[in-house]
């Protein structure tokens, strides 16, 4: 079993730390920029981090006021989940998850990018996606568990299966 969550995370997670080293990832310019409405401090924490966002693919400038502009995504993002995506990312460094385990900024960054732009829970998947996912989580280092230490897989013979159902 497989927490499609849990996986993407983790091939983001590591993607996104190589791209801090490298410098930057592949992203795609929008036609439209999206703009977004954040608080003082939410602009403050993407301020902080420009260059991280940088890395990971986004192109984001001052709008004026509260708001900023989005003009670039990282390649693989869709277009419609930027603002989730950013706002995931701030959520998470605001709520300050795991502070010992990501003591280091890029690695508090990364394991932000990786939890506000991987897969849902329950968001359906085509084969080939599940597919891409599968190959994508067995290039890691680490495959078998997010940047947060919870499981990707879990393996259950069908004999264990069975006796859950209690058959």
């Amino acid at each position: 079993l497989i927490d499609q969550h849990a996986a993407h995370e983790r091939v983001l997670y590591e993607q996104a730390l190589e791209d801090i080293t490298r410098g930057r990832s592949a992203s795609q310019q929008l036609l439209f920029p999206v703009i977004i409405e954040l608080s003082a401090t939410e602009r403050m924490i993407v301020q902080s981090g420009q260059n991280y966002f940088t890395a990971f693919g986004f192109e984001i400038s001052d709008f004026g006021g509260k708001t900023l502009s989005v003009s670039a995504i990282p390649a693989f993002l869709k277009t419609g989940s930027v603002e989730e995506t950013i706002r995931g990312i701030i959520k998470y460094l605001l709520e300050g998850k795991n502070p010992d385990s990501f003591s280091k900024p890029e690695k508090r960054f990364a394991a932000a990018f990786a939890c506000g732009a991987a897969i849902k829970a329950g968001q359906k998947l085509s084969q080939e996606e599940m597919n891409a996912l599968l190959n994508s989580l067995f290039s890691t280092k680490n495959p078998y568990i997010c940047p947060h230490g919870r499981p990707t897989i879990i393996r259950m013979s069908i004999d264990e299966l069975s006796r859950r159902f209690l058959r």
